[in-house]
């Protein structure tokens, strides 16, 4: 990703572009909240954070597995 090479970078780890919108999403509802504006900020949900989580714990179980419609998410 750093390299410029965004197709690599998701091919190597799909979850990257949803976090990297997760933290601008977040960034964003900061700067709002300083403004006096009210954004949902996904970070600082309890339940966001479980999803997120649970999510992260899924996508590294299934990357595991070697065979079957989940072998593409092998490194």
């Amino acid at each position: 990703m750093l390299d410029g090479d965004v197709i690599a970078a998701v091919d190597h780890n799909v979850l990257v572009p949803l976090a990297l919108a997760l933290i601008v999403w977040s960034a964003i509802a900061a700067v709002s909240r300083g403004a006096g504006a009210r954004w949902w900020d996904p970070l600082a949900s309890r339940s966001a954070s479980l999803v997120a989580a649970a999510t992260i714990g899924a996508f590294w179980l299934l990357r595991l597995l070697p065979w079957g419609p989940t072998a593409w998410l092998a490194p």
